[in-house]
């Protein structure tokens, strides 16, 4: 008999990582952490053999448990727990008592299971998981075939954290960094109420009088806007730490080192030196501590008003994940922000649609007309007023701040500049640039198609597009034009709105022993996609005209673009298609854009921007009449015939089927319709809206979710704060 044990963890590491073993698990058998200290990361391998007791069981669930708080932890290992149905989208149907203590320990803890295909040949079952609570740092999960004689296949992934970034860019020119909110803002609001607007904006037309004013403010902010020193950073409640104290402190250790070079090491007055010392270290630690707690009070306290600052402040206390990449580009991944930025700008410009569209289906018409719009000088200045003091600037290099801070002495000549902007029906060119920032969707963090563009534009363009879009609003509301269907970028409408509308028909149809059908349809890059003469025309056929058809072609038609990567900037693009998000206006005329697309439909629909579901009730006795089916069918053809002519394509695969049905005869799952010849496939449950809906209107598994979510988030802010 041997006195060895049959089971073991081994971990390797590579020479040029950091590491150090965690000591803290001498009666945990088969388990080792590991701490990357670069990286502020543990990663725990783990292998639970199957013959353990519940008492086993237990203990171990305490330890992860006990371990993981507060950590940024990555679990690995066999876990041997094959009643889990990690394939499945709900993994906790039908699991065992044991299983079921570590899938709620799991969720407890936040940790999302990566590893979805078996990793067990003989069972077929996934033995072997990955958990991590940062759900976007694993990426591109491999399995590779098992070593010999091993029934296990080999789990490889990647583990992302922020790689390097750069400033140096030949593409594009940086500006002087300045502390905004230091600038003497008294001595430029001066200097502009000394401008003779009237003069100077008389005889200049609208590109010379969007320079002007830029170049007034620029040179103003030279003069009285510091710029930003780099500075050592320190944490926000440093400044409040008793400088008595430290200099105390100080002080303490001269002495110290006084007393034990006179007396020695060991001597009375070296001794107590040092005693005074620690006593005041310790005093200094202690009100350190006392102050980051308060400091982190005061956010927690604030975190409705100033969400930023607070998020800001728990993303720094963490080794960060890259928000946008690595990527792959031309077969090699790269996290290089020049190459990046590159690669991002040929994946959004690939989407792009300039091409005349064949046979677009009928517009909506409306008798009203709105043609012109005149702007007052007390409604621009509310405008500038209202604006976020903490958003960027965009590619003019006027600061929101400075603009809000000096909004009463620029009301006047900015009101002339959208005035004649209008009037003319003509954007400035400056207006027309903008920075794009990759924003990750979902899916892989490798494809750059899996980012959505979101253009910075120059403050005042926007301003002006707050009050374009006020008014074509008012036009739209008062001649009945919006879709009744339609809850996305509308006031007094929300999500929760149309969440509660649509559920109140499917309960009620339920209720009465119907068949219900809800189909989710997901359209591809639809804001991007947009074809500018298809919306103006759209826009002709409800009555926009004039100057202000004019101003709206000139804002859509003769953009540029450029992508910005970690400090790097892509070459100047030009966006053929599309209506910019991250615009005031985009969303609006996205809206008028998909308005008309239910009109012909016979099922009830909901819309809420590009997200877009039928619904329609089957009674039993109709559930197998062919000719009702296809009645259903004919409305997804009609819908997808009307999006195409109009330049836009669904994604089937994406696209969605629930039934619900109180019998148990009536299938759940299956392939019910189709979508231009491919099947939309049933499932049982859908995420619509981000409340993750089933086909028994339980709401189980929104509820694991949000539990998941939330014990990530609190582990998150547990590792980040005192």
């Amino acid at each position: 008999m041997s006195d060895f044990p049959k089971h073991g963890v081994c971990v390797y590491i590579k020479d040029s990582l950091k590491s150090c073993r965690c000591r803290d698990t001498a009666l945990i058998p088969n388990v080792l952490p590991i701490f990357l200290p670069d990286y502020s990361l543990y990663i725990l391998t783990i292998y639970r053999p199957p013959s353990n007791s519940p008492t086993d069981n237990a203990e171990l669930v305490a330890f992860i448990t006990r371990f993981c708080v507060g950590k940024e932890v990555l679990l690995v290992g066999d876990f041997n727990l094959p009643s889990i149905h990690w394939q499945s989208e709900s993994p906790g149907d039908g699991v065992t008592a044991r299983d079921e203590l570590f899938l709620n320990l799991f969720d407890t803890l936040g940790l999302i299971q990566l590893v979805r295909e078996p990793t067990f040949i003989r069972s077929g079952n996934v033995l072997d998981l990955v958990l991590s609570s940062e759900r976007d740092r694993v990426q591109n999960v491999v399995l590779c075939p098992p070593f010999p004689h091993c029934g296990h296949v080999l789990v490889m992934f990647d583990y992302l954290f922020q790689g390097e970034s750069t400033n140096n860019d030949p593409n594009h020119e940086r500006p002087v960094v300045r502390d905004w909110y230091k600038g003497n803002y008294d001595s430029i609001r001066s200097a502009l109420l000394n401008i003779d607007w009237d003069l100077e904006l008389s005889y200049r037309d609208v590109e010379g009088t969007s320079e002007f004013i830029r170049k007034a403010l620029f040179d103003l902010t030279c003069l009285h806007v510091p710029e930003r020193k780099l500075q050592v950073s320190r944490p926000p409640w440093h400044k409040h730490i008793p400088r008595a104290l430290v200099r105390h402190r100080s002080l303490a250790w001269v002495t110290y080192k006084h007393e034990r070079s006179q007396f020695g090491r060991t001597s009375y007055q070296a001794r107590q030196s040092l005693y005074e010392f620690n006593r005041l270290n310790i005093d200094l630690m202690t009100t350190t501590i006392h102050l980051q707690e308060n400091y982190e009070k005061s956010l927690i306290e604030q975190r409705a008003s100033k969400p930023k600052l607070f998020h800001a402040y728990i993303r720094k206390k963490k080794v960060s994940r890259p928000k946008v990449g690595p990527i792959t580009v031309r077969d090699v991944l790269t996290d290089s922000p020049s190459a990046m930025a590159e690669s991002f700008a040929d994946a959004f410009s690939s989407v792009f649609v300039a091409d005349d569209l064949r046979n677009p289906y009928p517009h909506q018409t409306s008798l009203g007309q709105l043609a012109n719009i005149n702007f007052i000088e007390r409604d621009v200045q509310l405008v500038l007023e209202s604006l976020k003091a903490d958003s960027s600037m965009g590619p003019d290099y006027l600061h929101p701040y400075l603009l809000k801070t000096c909004a009463a002495e620029l009301s006047y000549p900015v009101t002339k500049l959208f005035q004649k902007s209008l009037n003319a029906g003509l954007v400035p060119n400056l207006w027309k640039q903008s920075w794009v920032s990759p924003i990750f969707k979902k899916g892989s963090h490798f494809d750059p198609l899996n980012y959505r563009p979101i253009s910075l534009t120059p403050v005042l363009c926007k301003s002006m597009e707050r009050l374009v879009a006020r008014q074509l609003f008012g036009f739209l509301d008062g001649h009945f034009i919006l879709d009744d269907s339609q809850y996305g970028f509308r006031p007094n409408r929300s999500v929760i709105d149309q969440l509660l509308l649509t559920y109140n028909y499917i309960t009620d149809w339920y209720d009465k022993g119907m068949v219900v059908d809800l189909i989710f349809f997901d359209f591809k890059k639809a804001f991007d996609v947009v074809h500018h003469k298809t919306l103006l025309d759209k826009l002709v056929s409800i009555g926009i005209a004039g100057n202000l058809l004019a101003w709206i072609k000139s804002f859509l038609c003769g953009r540029l673009m450029k992508v910005c990567v970690g400090g790097a900037f892509s070459s100047t693009r030009d966006v053929l298609s599309g209506v910019p998000q991250g615009s005031v206006l985009g969303p609006l005329l996205f809206l008028i854009f998909i308005n008309h697309i239910g009109s012909q439909l016979s099922s009830k629909y909901m819309i809420f921007a590009d997200d877009l579901k039928l619904y329609f009730h089957i009674p039993k006795s109709k559930l197998n009449n062919v000719n009702y089916i296809e009645e259903i069918q004919e409305d997804i053809n009609t819908l997808f015939n009307t999006a195409s002519s109009w330049g836009l394509s669904f994604a089937a695969d994406k696209c969605v089927h629930l039934r619900y049905a109180r019998s148990v005869q009536v299938p759940v799952v299956g392939s019910f319709y189709t979508l231009n010849g491919a099947p939309i496939q049933s499932r049982s449950f859908h995420k619509d809206l981000g409340i993750t809906v089933e086909s028994n209107l339980k709401f189980h598994q929104h509820i694991r979710n949000t539990v998941n979510k939330a014990g990530g988030i609190s582990s998150n802010l547990l590792k980040s704060t005192v």
